[in-house]
């Protein structure tokens, strides 16, 4: 695997304008997400203006899950060629149609509160239909956990 250079991660600034990266609105995920399969219907929001690449990613029941998510506007320069590849053929939605959303969590560790992606199992979005769904992806070596620079998160 190409190693993932830190500058190819989204970052506040990486996406000209995440909320135009979707065009925020309904998100279906017919098979649920992982940890959350009864969730179906989500709305991708902006974080606000300061936020960049990073959206809110919402279920639409009221007290239902609520996730931040990074845009990857270049798929091939966060995942490599060959796992950006298998994300297009695993999704099996056209390259023009295709956009990646990656989940980030928060973890508190003795630096203090550190941002992480999960480039194993990214959201592939078809921009068409608006459906998603999360895709494993075959390469181990990518991370389920991979840190964010401060100035990346």
């Amino acid at each position: 695997m190409q190693t993932t250079a830190a500058s190819s991660l989204p970052t506040p600034n990486s996406v000209e304008s995440a909320p135009t990266f979707l065009e925020c609105g309904p998100i279906l995920f017919p098979s649920g997400l992982f940890g959350f399969p009864g969730l179906r219907g989500c709305r991708l929001e902006p974080l606000g203006a300061a936020a960049g690449s990073f959206l809110l990613l919402r279920a639409e029941e009221p007290d239902g899950p609520r996730f931040v998510v990074a845009a990857v506007a270049e798929p091939g320069a966060v995942f490599g060629p060959a796992a950006a590849a298998a994300l297009r053929a695993a999704s099996g939605i056209p390259a023009s149609a295709l956009r990646v959303l990656l989940i980030v969590t928060l973890s508190r560790s003795v630096r203090g509160t550190e941002a992480f992606v999960n480039l194993r199992a990214p959201i592939a979005v078809d921009a068409r239909t608006r459906t998603a769904r999360q895709i494993v992806l075959p390469d181990p070596n990518l991370p389920l956990r991979r840190r964010l620079a401060p100035e990346e998160a």
